[in-house]
């Protein structure tokens, strides 16, 4: 019999198994996560780690030159100003007259730069590109997400061997599955349940590796799924004879001769390449121009700035109301000279 067939203890009862010709398991699709919002383009540069550690930089060369700046300029507020500015790349107005504060600024004025300009090169992959959340790979990670399992009930070990596995992880895994019945009158005889799950989000589909790519390939929902790279219960795949069937011989010695010349993996990669339409990310050369969607964030964190702007222009009115206004000098002879 010429058909998808693991070696196990069972099968090897009842029948003869030929020389292996394939090792895979079983796989696992998932649904491709949808991308990030536009809105957070403007933190994708950098890692969370990069951005903590730019945070508390800036934090400490703040209180840095105020430390050695606070006999002139006594405001921290002003100083932490003077820090920020080399951030964003605003030139100083004022240069301190103390070496050792301008040796110091200028240390972390080359710093800031190195930030700024990779922080732009980022920027400008990343407001064009989208952003997607990291995918699961593992059958642990499954086991952590929100996903159930999924898969077609027609015999086969996998629901019993999760039942009463040991493994945590596969243990786990048979708490989370669900099995669909067949249906007969449908052409894939009820995997299209399956499918319907993984597309709505809620459930992962697992069954042999090479089948599930086609099934989703000729239904037409490649581009919409993944694989993960971890496969369950990996296993060599053979042909099944007839008990002591004197042939048995010969089917492993042509076998074996097609798998030592490559032939046999030559076959499946082409055969894989002719069902499964390949989905490739076209790379064009063409400028493509920012829409707005792609600018929410920078947007975003203007408008935060004019609000901020607005309450700091609030806080001087209120807090100099009242004050008496310095009468202007005409005369540069009648300012004194202190």
């Amino acid at each position: 019999m010429i058909n998808y067939a693991a070696l196990t203890p069972e099968r090897n009862k009842d029948f003869d198994l030929t020389v292996p010709y394939y090792h895979e398991g079983f796989g696992i699709i998932l649904e491709v996560p949808p991308p990030l919002p536009r809105w957070q383009n403007i933190l994708y540069p950098f890692s969370w780690l990069v951005w903590v550690a730019v945070s508390v930089s800036v934090i400490a060369s703040g209180i840095t030159l105020h430390l050695l700046y606070h006999k002139i300029q006594n405001s921290f507020f002003n100083n932490m100003i003077t820090v920020l500015e080399s951030i964003v790349s605003r030139p100083m107005v004022n240069v301190p007259p103390q070496w050792r504060v301008r040796n110091f600024l200028l240390t972390w004025w080359l710093a800031s730069w190195l930030v700024n300009r990779s922080y732009r090169c980022n920027l400008i992959a990343v407001l064009t590109v989208p952003a997607f959340p990291s995918k699961i790979q593992t059958a642990e990670e499954l086991v952590r997400s929100r996903y159930r399992l999924c898969m077609l009930d027609y015999g086969e070990f996998v629901p019993d061997a999760m039942a009463t596995s040991t493994h945590p992880t596969l243990a786990a895994l048979g708490k989370k599955l669900d099995m669909a019945p067949i249906t007969d009158h449908l052409d894939q005889i009820g995997q299209e349940t399956c499918v319907e799950r993984v597309l709505a989000g809620s459930h992962a589909h697992t069954e042999k590796y090479s089948y599930v790519k086609l099934l989703y390939s000729r239904l037409g929902h490649s581009p919409s799924v993944y694989s993960l790279k971890e496969q369950l219960y990996p296993g060599n795949l053979a042909f099944l004879v007839h008990k002591n069937s004197p042939w048995k011989y010969k089917f492993d010695q042509g076998m074996q001769w097609l798998m030592e010349t490559g032939l046999m993996l030559r076959w499946y990669q082409k055969s894989m390449e002719e069902f499964i339409t390949a989905v490739k990310e076209v790379q064009s050369l063409q400028l493509k121009p920012l829409s707005v969607a792609h600018l929410q964030g920078c947007f975003l964190l203007l408008s935060l700035g004019f609000c901020l702007a607005l309450l700091a222009m609030a806080w001087e009115v209120l807090c100099h109301r009242g004050a008496n206004t310095p009468h202007k000098v005409n005369n540069r002879s009648d300012i004194p000279l202190q």
